[in-house]
Parts: structure tokens; sequence; C-alpha cells
């Protein structure tokens, strides 16, 4: 079973916890005989990077243990679930990048899972526009450019639904196109989430935003670009021609519980990893 929590359902899931527990030994110690079957429930809380979220969610649906409720907290950034697994808040941390030096510990167990494509996407209605080059993604984003006539495109002011400077997909598009000192245009729209980003662009005529990779892309209004004439297929990918790549995996606290433990072997299985694969993602290979 996979639960899936709002923000105010977050902001008490701590009380509630706490609450449930205290009432729990009230029931039990209330139960004749001592009887404790019903307490056999387990719970794995996943927390951390919104990129992954899309890939653990199909692990979890096909896991779907008997007496494992697999509860996906509001997503929030790869240092949310870094730290929501130290402080034993969470059991399973979904993050979007490698770990740092300083953020390795001893028993902070890194599970590298795919390697999925960054890529920039348009409303359907801005026509005539496939591919952008790098002078173009910059002029973009700084505001030189802001109608996509200048590109040959239709008659539409550009819209850039942007997205924060510490998520990770910002990090790859300064990386490879923007760089570092790149000031973005004060008209382009914020905002902090990969739903919202695919949603705004999905709406909003002549957008453009950039995302991570995922099937359920084409259920959406909007188009991917190739960038320097590279689409981001498989093929591209896997020999790196396609340059905006970020790695997927999880973070856990060791020692694992036993119903985590279970959870994470399963997704090294063949089953899993061909479920992976089925849904488009490359699995990660460590370099030899």
């Amino acid at each position: 079973m996979m639960l899936f929590f709002t923000d105010w359902e977050e902001r008490g899931l701590k009380l509630g916890l706490k609450l449930g527990v205290l009432i729990g030994i009230m029931l039990m110690s209330c139960t004749p005989n001592g009887d404790r079957s019903s307490s056999s429930q387990s719970t794995i809380k996943i927390g951390g990077s919104s990129e992954a979220y899309p890939m653990l969610e199909l692990l979890a649906e096909a896991y779907d243990q008997e007496n494992v409720e697999i509860v996906f907290l509001p997503s929030s950034q790869t240092a949310g679930g870094l730290s929501g697994v130290r402080e034993k808040f969470l059991e399973i941390g979904a993050i979007s990048r490698p770990l740092t030096a300083t953020e390795k510990t001893e028993n902070l167990r890194y599970i590298p899972l795919v390697r999925n494509a960054l890529v920039l996407i348009v409303n359907e209605q801005v026509e005539g526009v496939e591919n952008l080059n790098h002078d173009a993604i910059k002029k973009i984003y700084s505001g030189a450019i802001t109608n996509w006539n200048e590109l040959g495109s239709i008659d539409g002011e550009i819209v850039i639904i942007d997205i924060p400077e510490d998520e990770t997909e910002k990090a790859l598009l300064r990386e490879h196109y923007l760089g570092q000192d790149l000031k973005i245009t004060p008209q382009a729209i914020l905002l902090e989430y990969d739903d919202e980003v695919v949603d705004a662009v999905s709406i909003t005529p002549y957008s453009i935003g950039a995302i991570a990779y995922s099937e359920g892309l084409q259920d959406f209004s909007v188009q991917i670009l190739t960038l320097d004439g590279i689409a981001p297929t498989l093929e591209n990918i896997q020999n790196e021609q396609y340059k905006m790549l970020q790695t997927l995996g999880v973070v856990v606290f060791t020692p694992l519980k036993p119903t985590t433990e279970d959870f994470i072997n399963f997704i090294a299985t063949p089953e899993a990893q061909s479920i992976l694969d089925l849904h488009g993602y490359i699995l990660f290979k460590p370099e030899s």
C-alpha cells in the first residue's frame, strides 16, 4: 500500500505518530490475552527529492507486500531526504545527486539507481522551435530574447518557468548552458516543485521550463526540445552525448529495520530493475 501526505498533514505527522504510539499502547493494554495481531502493520516513510519520486513510486507499487505501508511524504529536495534519514524520521531518503564528501558518514548508505535526463520543455503553442542552441538558451533565461519570433517561431512572449538556485536541476542547467554568473531575468516565474513546473508549462502559452524527464510528460501539453541538436534519447544518455544528466538514488541509515531492508533488497532484484528499464530509466552502472 502507498500513501501520500499533503503539506498540512506532514506538519501534523510527527505529533500524530506520537499520539498513535500512545493510543496503541493503551489499546493493547485493554486487549484480552494481550492480542497484538493488529500491530503487525509496518510503515516505510520516504521523503526528499521530487525527481526520484516517480521511480520510487513504480518500485513501491510493484513491491506491495501485505502489512507494509509505504508512505510518500510531500517532496522537498535532496537535503530534506538526507536530514530526514539522519534524524530517523524517514526510513528512505530520495536524492537526485551523489553524496558529497562532507555528507558521507559511516552509517549513511547511498544507493544510486538510475541515470536520468534534465530536459527543457515548452508549451505546445510554441510552434516551429524544436531545438535550442547554447546561445539561445542563455539569451532566453537572461531576457535578451523575449519573443519566440526571434527564433523563427510564432509571435508569442516567452514565459520562463524557473526553478530555485539550490535545486539539482538548476545546477545542471547552469553547468552546461547558463553559466554560473548569468542573471536570470526578473520576469521569470519561480516555482519550487517539478509537478508545479510541468503543470505551469502545460497551461501557460509560450512558456518554457526545465524538468527531470519522466514518461508522465507525454500526458501534458508540452514538447521536449533537443539541445544543440542532441535529443535525450536512450542512446544519447548512455553515451553521454546528452549532457544534462542526473543520478537518482536513495539513502538509508544503517542498521536497517527488517521491513526497510527487505524493500531495499527488492529494488536490487531483476524484477525491479526490469520495471525501471521498461519505463525508460537508464539503470545506473558503476564505473569499472
